[in-house]
């Protein structure tokens, strides 16, 4: 591709863009969920780290923030592609910042067994308790236990560190 005297440098084409994303009040994230890439991706076209004007995405970039044709023209005078003035795809729920709440785990049996083992003991009682098996459900950890006596000793190493988790309601 040659290059145009008056085309905007990457560094500058990045500024542009992340001028007109701020200015229709997207994220990166959300630009990059529209145009089928990722933030990374968004971010590096926004620092000049890539030419947006080069970008295989520029197409969708260009519609998705509805940039003028002086715009297009200036990051790359030699695109051929329309960009309507308005976007003729909405950006979806997830592009909008809606997100889908994520399924609660379902607490493992053992961890269940556990609780029933050894939850009578005042040391253990929290077992027991819904907000400690949900919590423990969802820690990440090297090694998910595997038998009741393994969640009794991962419950007694989160007491001993200091985890009081909150109910899941709140």
């Amino acid at each position: 591709m040659t290059d145009f005297p008056d085309m905007l440098s990457a560094a500058a084409a990045g500024v542009l863009l992340r001028e007109r994303r701020e200015d229709l009040g997207i994220t990166q994230e959300q630009l990059a969920e529209a145009i089928g890439t990722d933030k990374s991706y968004i971010s590096k076209l926004e620092g000049g780290v890539y030419n947006v004007g080069r970008s295989k995405y520029f197409p969708a970039v260009a519609r998705t923030l509805r940039l003028s044709e002086a715009d297009i023209r200036a990051i790359n005078p030699s695109a051929v592609f329309d960009a309507p003035a308005r976007s003729t795809r909405p950006l979806s729920a997830a592009a909008q910042g809606y997100r889908i709440p994520k399924a609660p785990r379902p607490i493992p049996e053992a961890l269940r067994e556990a609780a029933e083992i050894y939850g009578d003991l005042p040391a253990f009682a929290g077992l027991r308790e819904r907000r400690w098996q949900e919590f423990m459900t969802n820690v990440s950890r090297h090694r998910t236990p595997s038998n009741p006596d393994e969640w009794m000793q991962e419950f007694a190493a989160l007491k001993k560190m200091g985890y009081d988790p909150q109910d899941s309601d709140e």
